[in-house]
């Protein structure tokens, strides 16, 4: 199975929104990151963790704290065509909980070590129901 079959869209958000907004933005859309932009290029992502790491436990303001002040720019990407067996090995190695998946030059999807768990969940129940019928 290929990430391109599990992936969901990623939510963006623009670099100079305040973390503030981010969060609110992340609640309303029930998502833990956000894909960070600059003018419709790619240029970190925000998540869940970073805001709990880089502002609730430095007591920062998140009203004031800038998107790009704290996201993580270090992107870890594979294609659409890379197994979810070798996305999961790549986010245990480099211990991230989302990767952002690409076609070409262009970031079109996002999975999560969730979305990873479902999709070997139905896999597994799929082969168990195949094998009752036998």
């Amino acid at each position: 199975m290929k990430v391109s079959e599990i992936m969901k869209m990623p939510i963006r958000i623009d670099e100079s929104v305040t973390i503030s907004d981010a969060a609110k933005k992340m609640s309303k859309e029930n998502i833990g990151s956000l894909v960070v932009e600059d003018k419709d290029k790619v240029t970190g992502i925000i998540t869940e963790r970073d805001v709990l790491n880089r502002i609730v436990a430095v007591d920062k303001d998140p009203s004031t704290t800038l998107v790009k002040e704290i996201m993580s720019t270090n992107l870890i990407t594979v294609s659409t065509t890379t197994s979810i067996e070798d996305a999961n090995i790549l986010m245990t190695k480099n211990r991230i909980r989302r990767l952002l998946i690409k076609d070409r030059d262009n970031i079109v999807g996002i999975i999560t070590i969730r979305d990873i768990s479902y999709a070997v969940n139905n896999l597994m129940k799929k082969l168990l129901m195949t094998e009752s019928y036998q």
